[in-house]
């Protein structure tokens, strides 16, 4: 992630304190990349008082983005805006971590946990943002919870300007709890999924019924074999379409219909 900080903020801010901060927390362990144009700044008192060492880190930044140009993602500036953050409100939006929230994160976490091997190019970092607390899983307690778990979060924003789910930084995934290929989502996630994009939260709806849905068949194989369990084993014989949409846990539904 790339975040720019504006030429003014060295020019005209006088809360040198809050500013170095915001340096500090954006810079600790290179957690984010930073672009301060240092042709504007070099010469402004507050830029001077900046430590050396991270003057040099911030030169070192400026040097890779002019090489590489990547996309800036987020800008703090003196001016607030429906977009831009002040460095009051980037110390509190970029200090928390980024939160993906499951419906189960105990039985969930180890679904993320193999995808996350499956980056080659990423999973290092994001082991280390995990590592060091800036990747957290949520438990939710449910899809039908979520909006309330959400809520929750959003709430501890409520003295800052913009709405409060303009600071939230999580990301979410649903089960779809589908039977069948065309089953409309039932209400309660319909529900979810309404809130979800009223307030501007990533999300993703499995296309399998739920996660265990992708566990590979080697592994499936692999515990029938181990346990000589036949339950795992009728499964196995299953075509793949029924695979995607079988509830590995309840096994299927029987409706029993009596008469007198």
């Amino acid at each position: 992630m790339l975040i720019e900080l504006k030429p003014e903020l060295f020019k005209s801010f006088d809360d040198y304190k809050s500013l170095n901060k915001l340096l500090q927390d954006l810079t600790y362990k290179r957690r984010y990349d930073i672009f301060i144009d240092i042709d504007e700044v070099k010469d402004c008192a507050l830029y001077n008082r900046i430590d050396k060492e991270d003057q040099m880190l911030i030169e070192e930044y400026f040097e890779k983005q002019v090489t590489e140009d990547n996309e800036v993602n987020h800008i703090v500036s003196l001016e607030m805006d429906s977009t831009n953050f002040t460095v009051h409100e980037a110390i509190r939006f970029f200090n928390q971590p980024v939160e993906i929230i499951l419906e189960n994160s105990l039985n969930d976490s180890y679904f993320i946990d193999a995808l996350i091997l499956n980056f080659k190019k990423a999973s290092k970092k994001i082991k280390k943002y995990k590592e060091e607390g800036w990747l957290v899983l949520g438990n939710a307690g449910g899809a039908n919870n979520i909006s309330n778990y959400i809520q929750s979060i959003s709430a501890n924003f409520g003295n800052l300007p913009k709405e409060n789910h303009k600071y939230l930084r999580c990301f979410v995934i649903l089960d779809s709890d589908k039977k069948y290929p065309n089953m409309p989502y039932e209400q309660g996630l319909q529900n979810t999924i309404d809130y979800l994009k009223k307030n501007e939260v990533v999300f993703h709806i499995l296309e399998k019924r739920e996660m265990e849905n992708y566990v590979p068949d080697e592994v499936i194989d692999d515990i029938a074999f181990n346990y000589k369990d036949e339950y795992l084993k009728a499964y196995l014989k299953l075509n793949p379409n029924q695979k995607d949409y079988f509830d590995i846990e309840k096994g299927y539904e029987l409706k029993f219909r009596t008469s007198i």
